[in-house]
C-alpha cells in the first residue's frame, strides 16, 4: 500500500483506493457480511500513495460466531501482479511475432479457421499468399541482423498500412510471411500480390543506404485447393519457392 503499519491498521479504504474502486471492494464485503456469500475475484486496483496499479486475487470469507452469525470478514488479497504479467507475456509470444508484432503461424492458423468457417457458411472465397523476400541474407551477412531486424520491421508496417482490416499478415520467420485474404476472388488476389510486390520494391533507408529488396510470392484459394487449413497452407510454401537471385510471383487456383 505505500504505508507504514501504523497508517494502515484501523482505517478504511477510503485514504488508499480512487472512489470507483472503494464501491466495488465495499460491494462485495457487502455480499460476504449480509448474504454470507464466498467472493472470489482477480482485482485491479491503483494504489493512492504509489500510483501504481497491481493485480491482485481476492479472497473474501464470512467469520460466524457459535450461533452461525456473521459477525466479521476475513479477506485476503495476493498479490499476482508479476505472475499475470508473465502469463501475458508468455501468451503473446505464443501467437504474436516479438520482432514486428504481427501474428505469428499459431496465430494465423486460429484466424485462418474462423476465415474457412465464414466462408463455408457465406460461400465466398479464401486466399492465403506466401511471401518470400529475395536475397534477404546478403542485408545480415553484409550489414548485421540488426540492420535486417530494422528492414523487417520496417516492411512489415508499410504492409499492415497498406492492407485491409479484414486480412491478416502474419510472420512465419527470418524472411518469411503469409497473408490470409478473405473473401476475396482471384484477380483481387493477384491485384494485392502485384501491390505488395511494389511495396517491398520501395527503398528502405537503413544507417544511410537506401537498400532495395524484391521478393516471391505464391497464392492458394478456396474451394480449388480444399475448405480445410491443412490444404490451403500445404500449398503455397513449396511449390512457389524461388531461388534468392530473382523475383517472380505465382498463384494456384
Amino acid at each position: 500500500m505505500g504505508c507504514d503499519q501504523e497508517e494502515v491498521i484501523g482505517h478504511d479504504d477510503t485514504p488508499f483506493f480512487d472512489a470507483r474502486t472503494i464501491a466495488r471492494l465495499r460491494a462485495n464485503d457487502d455480499r460476504v457480511l449480509r448474504h454470507g456469500q464466498i467472493v472470489q475475484a482477480e482485482e485491479t486496483d491503483t494504489v493512492k500513495a504509489t500510483g501504481k496499479t497491481r493485480t491482485y486475487w481476492s479472497m473474501k470469507i464470512p467469520l460466524r460466531d457459535a450461533h452461525g452469525d456473521i459477525y466479521a470478514l476475513c479477506g485476503i488479497s495476493t498479490d499476482v501482479t508479476e505472475k499475470k504479467t508473465s502469463q501475458e507475456r508468455l501468451h503473446y509470444l505464443s501467437n504474436y511475432d516479438e520482432l514486428t508484432g504481427l501474428p505469428n503461424r499459431t496465430m494465423l492458423q486460429e484466424r485462418a479457421r474462423i476465415a474457412l468457417a465464414l466462408a463455408k457458411a457465406a460461400d465466398h472465397p479464401v486466399a492465403l499468399l506466401y511471401i518470400d523476400l529475395d536475397r534477404f541474407k546478403l542485408v545480415n551477412d553484409s550489414l548485421g541482423h540488426s540492420a535486417g531486424d530494422r528492414m523487417i520491421k520496417e516492411l512489415s508496417r508499410r504492409l499492415t498500412a497498406f492492407l485491409h482490416l479484414d486480412a491478416t499478415l502474419s510472420r512465419a520467420g527470418g524472411d518469411e510471411f503469409y497473408l490470409l485474404l478473405p473473401g476475396m476472388e482471384r484477380d483481387a488476389v493477384l491485384n494485392i500480390a502485384g501491390q505488395i510486390l511494389e511495396i517491398i520494391a520501395r527503398p528502405v533507408a537503413i544507417d544511410g543506404q537506401q537498400l532495395t529488396l524484391s521478393a516471391s510470392i505464391g497464392a492458394a484459394s478456396t474451394p480449388n485447393t480444399g475448405a480445410t487449413w491443412r490444404s490451403l497452407y500445404s500449398v503455397p510454401t513449396p511449390p512457389w519457392r524461388r531461388p534468392r537471385a530473382r523475383a517472380a510471383t505465382g498463384s494456384r487456383y
